[in-house]
């Protein structure tokens, strides 16, 4: 397998009840025998392949909870969609 890493993203996440911060990473790859992902290395440790690339980073709160959202830019075949991660005491987890 070839991989061309296209780019790395760093995301800080600060505790705003400590004041502490965590970094992430985001690796946009591109492998010659596979279509293209991103490669997401949380603040806790775990590791996500989301197919496509991370276009826009949000967040929002829903009912209480917290949720970490990655806008994907989805090539001319697909349509654009969404991958959310919930916040969950020292853990993220991907939901969609």
């Amino acid at each position: 397998m070839i991989l061309d890493l296209t780019t790395l993203h760093g995301i800080t996440l600060l505790n705003i009840q400590t004041g502490e911060t965590a970094n992430a990473t985001l690796s946009y790859m591109t492998p010659s025998d596979r279509p293209v992902y991103t490669h997401f290395k949380d603040w806790f440790g775990n590791h996500y392949e989301v197919n496509n690339f991370v276009e826009s980073i949000d967040t929002e709160t829903v009912e209480g909870k917290s949720y970490l959202l990655f806008n994907m830019r989805a090539d001319r075949a697909e349509k654009n969609r969404q991958e959310k991660f919930i916040f969950a005491e020292n853990n993220l987890i991907l939901e969609s």
